[in-house]
C-alpha cells in the first residue's frame, strides 16, 4: 500500500471516529465492509465522505442526525433502492435509512455489490 493510499484510510478513520454510537456503528460498517470485501477499490474523502469511484460512477456514506445515508449517481441503483427500500426517505442521487430501520441495510449491500460489479465491468 502506497503511502497516499494510507493517508486517505488514516483520514476515513478519522471521519469514523468523529461520530458516536449508532453513526459510528453505521458508518463503521460499511466503510469495513469496503476495506474487507473490496480492497481493490480504494475510497476517496470526497465532500468529506467516504466515496468509491470508478470512471465516472460512484458511491458515497454519509451519516446525519436522524440518519445514514447512501449516495450514488447510478440511476438503475437509485431506481432499485426506490422499491427495495421501504421506510427511506430519497433525494436525486441519495437514500437516507434511519437508525432504527437497520434490517433494510442488507438492501444497501446488494447495492455495493451491484455497483462493485458494474464498475468492474467499466475496467474491462
Amino acid at each position: 500500500m502506497s503511502s497516499g493510499e494510507e493517508h486517505i484510510l488514516d483520514l476515513i478513520l478519522i471521519y469514523v471516529n468523529q461520530f458516536e454510537g449508532i453513526k459510528r456503528e453505521w458508518i463503521y460498517e460499511f466503510t469495513e465492509y469496503m476495506k474487507t470485501n473490496h480492497p481493490d477499490i480504494k475510497p476517496v474523502l470526497w465532500f468529506r465522505m467516504p466515496t468509491y469511484r470508478v470512471g465516472t460512477l460512484f458511491f458515497a456514506f454519509s451519516v446525519t442526525k436522524n440518519h445514514f445515508t447512501f449516495h450514488t449517481n447510478d440511476e438503475e441503483c437509485m431506481e432499485i433502492l426506490k422499491k427495495s427500500l421501504h421506510n427511506a426517505s430519497f433525494g436525486k442521487r441519495s437514500a437516507k435509512i434511519k437508525y432504527n430501520d437497520k434490517s433494510e441495510s442488507y438492501v444497501i449491500y446488494n447495492m455495493i455489490e451491484y455497483l462493485v460489479n458494474k464498475m468492474c465491468r467499466l475496467c474491462i
